[in-house]
């Protein structure tokens, strides 16, 4: 599926053409469509599979103007610029395709065949948006621990789980990979095993954080890693990780099992940088 988005404007509450509400004996509702049609023959509404959609109902009006339409689609939600989509199956051909407005009257006594109104916006001009997911911050709580927790250079703590959200992916997904990166304030100590170093307003030294994959191997920083757990038809995934604590620096000849001087306690934050690409 491929969504094609498009805006309505150029449309005025002043404008005094005529309208396509018109009120008749018995033709009391106008209903107004966001929808597609064949260019090359101004009509066919229902030729392409389409879905997204949206429709309102307005009355019909004796004398009606394309103004007090858009005063009477106000009330119903309706503001120029309005910013829309539809959404049309990847292998259908939409090189005659066209997207815009409809509308047909319905009464008591009657319904309306649907036809084009307004202006053609063809999908073939369309550049499909660039695949991509939403990928919100992630805060990880690490938890509290002790200088005696690291008495010797590589001792590290628990590995705490966490996942990587990949939000609303667009059905034209079909292949993600990510890499981690450090930064500038926090700049890696060893990127092959995934280390990281505490960032500068970080009081405690000694330390710093590595990151994991779900099976507990440390993560190669800056490689790109590939996630297969897409879907059909885009959706809401995740990528689990893990981080922790270790020990970066070096027992300065103290006895094994003893605690080093340099280690010491105080606030051990960073950050980390992921890089998703989409294909």
């Amino acid at each position: 599926m491929i969504r094609y988005n498009f805006i309505i404007s150029d449309w005025s509450t002043f404008d005094s053409s005529r309208g396509v509400c018109e009120w008749a004996p018995g033709v009391t509702i106008c209903n107004i469509y966001t929808s597609t049609w064949r260019y090359s023959t101004g009509s066919d509404t229902s030729y392409y599979p389409t879905s997204g959609t949206q429709s309102w109902r307005i009355p019909t009006r004796s004398g009606s103007t394309l103004g007090n339409m858009l005063t009477d689609l106000q009330r119903e939600g309706f503001y120029v610029p309005f910013r829309t989509s539809i959404v049309i199956p990847a292998s259908v051909d939409v090189s005659d395709a066209c997207a815009g407005l409809t509308t047909s009257r319905i009464g008591p006594s009657i319904g309306g065949a649907i036809g084009k109104f307004g202006p053609c916006l063809r999908l073939a001009n369309m550049k499909p948006p660039a695949p991509t997911c939403e990928t919100p911050d992630v805060k990880v709580e690490l938890g509290d621990y002790s200088t005696r927790d690291f008495p010797r250079y590589g001792d590290f703590t628990l590995p705490k789980a966490f996942n990587l959200l990949l939000n609303n992916c667009s059905s034209t997904v079909k292949k993600i990979s990510y890499s981690l990166s450090a930064n500038p304030t926090a700049p890696a100590v060893n990127a092959a095993q995934g280390i990281v170093a505490l960032n500068n307003a970080s009081t405690a030294k000694g330390i710093a954080l590595q990151l994991l994959d779900s099976n507990q191997n440390p993560m190669q920083l800056d490689k790109n890693y590939s996630f297969n757990e897409l879907t059909a038809g885009g959706g809401n995934f995740s990528i689990p990780l893990n981080a922790r604590y270790i020990r970066t620096l070096p027992n300065a000849g103290a006895g094994a099992g003893a605690q080093d001087k340099g280690v010491t306690g105080g606030t051990a934050n960073t950050e980390v940088t992921f890089i998703m690409s989409y294909l």
